[in-house]
């Protein structure tokens, strides 16, 4: 599916693509699973469908698959034009825990917001701070920005 994707040995075809990343997904192959969802939500080239990359990139997470977890995680939430959280909360939050515990400091910043707002979770400042200092670790230039704004407060 791969080759199809990315057109190396291969013209490149993401209809074709797409198929064989769904013979690996219900083959067992979860990184499969993860590349079809992110061919489905993007839509290009193929019909888009939301919800099947977001069940995709749940089986992807499930099996452990951190930037998959990110993935899920913002497709729970999605967010109207007001930017006030729809969808899961509390699912997306717990898919960015697995993704930040896998390394992936985008999810340690994802995470963070929400405790400091209490969505998805309780509010909980102490629990958001550290959060944005492991997403900083991590390489997050925000997190680490807030990070710096808040020692300077004290």
């Amino acid at each position: 599916g791969q080759l199809f994707q990315d057109g190396k040995l291969a013209r490149r075809d993401l209809r074709k693509a797409v198929e064989l990343f769904n013979e690996g997904c219900t083959g067992g192959n979860a990184a499969a699973c993860g590349r079809q969802a992110a061919l489905l939500e993007a839509g290009e080239e193929i019909p888009r469908d939301q919800p099947k990359a977001r069940r995709l990139y749940g089986v992807a997470c499930e099996a452990g698959l951190a930037a998959d977890c990110l993935a899920w995680g913002r497709l729970l939430l999605k967010r109207d034009a007001d930017f006030q959280f729809m969808g899961d909360p509390a699912r997306a939050f717990e898919a960015f825990h697995k993704a930040c515990e896998g390394g992936v400091a985008q999810a340690c910043f994802e995470q963070a917001e929400m405790a400091a707002v209490g969505h998805g979770t309780a509010r909980d400042a102490i629990k958001a701070m550290a959060l944005y200092r492991k997403a900083c670790e991590g390489g997050h230039a925000g997190a680490c920005e807030i990070v710096r704004k808040s020692e300077r407060r004290k």
